[in-house]
């Protein structure tokens, strides 16, 4: 699978304030995923998230994580596509369309405390 720098790719989410409880058809959903993480051994090196949005990202942009151990936060910044030529970014939340990986969020490797 290619992980495809997707950029604004969250503006077509919910925002988080519209998002519903989660129900029990999700529970069963996320048993399922849990289920198959362990048979592949990957139960400890992924998760699942809520796919949401909390503003709108500009075209040509992409989510970016900054963690700040010293204070314990974290923080996710837009940065032009041309800005992370420099970066070293890994995906760390991901999102399936159409046979897909779109990385929807990423951590620059070269900035960690």
């Amino acid at each position: 699978m290619t992980i495809t720098i997707q950029p604004f790719i969250w503006n077509e989410l919910s925002h988080l304030t519209s998002e519903t409880s989660i129900d029990e058809t999700d529970e069963k959903c996320l048993e399922e995923l849990r289920s198959v993480l362990e048979r592949h051994g990957r139960i400890s090196k992924f998760g699942v998230a809520l796919l949401h949005k909390h503003f709108e990202v500009h075209e040509g942009e992409v989510l970016v994580e900054y963690p700040d151990s010293k204070n314990r936060t974290l923080l996710t910044q837009a940065f032009t596509e041309e800005e992370t030529q420099s970066m070293n970014l890994m995906p760390t939340i991901w999102r399936f369309d159409g046979g897909t990986g779109y990385g929807c969020s990423y951590c620059n490797k070269n900035h960690h405390d």
